[in-house]
Parts: C-alpha cells; structure tokens; sequence
C-alpha cells in the first residue's frame, strides 16, 4: 500500500501544462532573477532612505579611502560639561580630540558600519569603535598605509613591540611614478 502511494507521488505528471522542472504551477512561469526590483518594493525604500541619510550625517564630508592595518588619526568631537558655581547653571564645551592608531578591522554595511581602532597607551593597549556615518566623528586622516592580508588584524592583541609592527604598502603606480628619470 505505502510502496504504490510513494509511486504515484514519484511518477511525472502528464496533466502538468507548466513549465516542465521549474515546479510551477500551470500557466506561471518560472520567475527570472535577473528582474529588477520595482521601485515601490519596500527594500528599494529603505536602501533609499539608508543612502540619504548617510549623505545627511556626513554634511558633505567624504572618508578617505582606507583598509585594516592603516594607521588613522580620527578626530572626535567630545563634549564636556561643568557646572557653573557663578552663573548656576551647566556649561557645555565642544572639542576635538585625536585618536590615532591601527585600523584592526571594518565591520558592518550602510548605515551600520563602524571600523575598529587599537593603539597602545602607557603601555596598555585601548581599542575604539567608530561609526563611520556619526556625527561624532569628525574627520578620519590616513597616516600610513599597511600591507596585511587579512581583514581582522585580532592576532594584534596578543603581540607587543616589533611583532606588532605592519609593513607598509605601496602602490603600485605610485612605484613607478616617483623614480628619478634620466
């Protein structure tokens, strides 16, 4: 009885008017991959909404391009607060500070990305998370730029002094260009 059930189930169906394989329904066919998107999908909204809103947090101001095991200088805006024993009240003072140290890795797309930055103060090592799309940040400055070859550097954490060290990359173009010519 379960042997000539499973059969049937099996057995291709002659009465089938679809798209033979594509497991279609009669007179669907099979949906092609390469369609784009109509522009009312909701994805489509939100990559529009996300694409706005970075340009709206970044007021203009581009990243400069750069990947893990370059060193950045980044400089956060920091507000601080103090009372005010004169005037009773809180004053608050905006500032720039630099953190400079070894991009370890990027994390994230869109509106979500950050990039992680480690260096060593007093002997401690301090890593930082930035949100490339904050207003907290202000700029991001490539100081150098260090050949690695691979995307998270968290072996970083573990080595002090020349082991820790990158070497730097070059450009290729750039190479040729500068040489004296004669």
């Amino acid at each position: 009885m379960k042997r000539a059930r499973l059969r049937l189930l099996a057995a291709p169906s002659s009465a089938h008017s679809g798209e033979v394989g594509t497991g279609s329904p009669p007179g669907m066919r099979a949906k092609d991959n390469h369609e784009r998107r109509p522009e009312s999908d909701p994805m489509n909204l939100l990559k529009q909404l996300e694409a706005e809103q970075m340009k709206a947090v970044r007021g203009g101001k581009g990243l400069p391009e750069f990947r893990p095991g370059d060193t950045l200088k980044v400089n956060v805006k920091v507000v601080e607060q103090t009372w005010d024993e004169k005037a009773k009240q809180m004053k608050t003072r905006e500032r720039l500070q630099a953190f400079e140290g070894v991009c370890i890795g990027r994390q994230g797309d869109g509106l979500n990305e950050s990039f992680t930055v480690r260096k060593i103060s007093y002997g401690e090592g301090v890593e930082r998370v930035f949100p490339i799309f904050s207003p907290l940040v202000d700029s991001v400055q490539v100081v150098r730029k260090g050949r690695v070859r691979r995307a998270k550097l968290y072996y970083l954490r573990g080595r002090r002094g020349k082991s820790a060290r990158i070497a730097e990359r070059t450009e290729r173009g750039e190479a040729a260009s500068e040489s004296p010519t004669t």
